[in-house]
């Protein structure tokens, strides 16, 4: 693609930042010394990128998104039928496709490409044989998470994990997610024995931190 006649030339000294609108060309030369510059981008989501993530949520569901397309067209054949196919096809997409469904599953692969924020991870495993019901914790700190309800079951989507819970959990763990610092004994809905155990894998999965332990003396 040729990006045509030069239209603007911008010259940058330490500490400036320019903004350049997706889409436009640019091309960042020194002039007679060493230079280093850093560029930030962001990646937008787009209407087909939305449309592909529908396709994809339907695919899963119908096996007739999944069957090969035929060879006979690309090799010069009569391409009828493929036509007759494809439009069939964008019917049930259109019949089938559900937006929350769909945003659902988008937010889970934007979650699911963040690197898990693990700093002090081998600390808090030691901590684990000394969980007690006054023992503090607390949500990682910078961690995204989705929390979703989905017909029997409780799904807690974080870092690249997907937990899954009895929905008789979702109480405890919507309290969780929400509180800012919280005694392992506060969670609601639950036993002892059942708190414990909740506590125990988030802080190994990375999705709580122990903030303080009670005195030994202490349960």
């Amino acid at each position: 693609m040729n990006p045509g006649p030069l239209s603007q030339q911008i010259d940058l000294h330490a500490g400036d930042l320019i903004y350049l609108p997706r889409g436009t060309f640019h091309e960042a030369l020194t002039s007679t010394c060493s230079s280093l510059h850093v560029t930030v981008a962001i990646t937008p989501h787009r209407w087909a990128d939305l449309i592909a993530d529908a396709v994809a949520v339907v695919a899963r569901q119908d096996e007739r998104f999944r069957e090969s397309v035929p060879l006979g067209p690309l090799r010069g054949q009569d391409a009828g039928a493929l036509e007759d196919r494809f439009e069939e096809l964008l019917r049930i997409l259109s019949e089938r496709v559900n937006l929350a469904e769909v945003l659902d599953a988008m937010t889970d692969r934007f979650i699911a490409e963040r690197r898990p924020p693990l700093d002090g991870q081998l600390a808090q495993l030691e901590e684990l044989g000394r969980l007690r019901l006054r023992t503090v914790v607390a949500r990682r700190a910078g961690l995204l998470y989705r929390l979703a309800l989905q017909q029997d079951k409780v799904m807690l989507v974080f870092s690249r994990k997907k937990i899954t819970y009895p929905s008789e959990m979702e109480p405890a763990l919507r309290y969780i997610a929400a509180a800012g610092e919280f005694e392992v004994g506060s969670i609601p809905n639950l036993d002892v024995a059942q708190r414990l155990l909740l506590v125990h894998r988030l802080v190994r999965e990375g999705f709580l931190i122990v903030v303080r332990q009670p005195p030994q003396d202490e349960g």
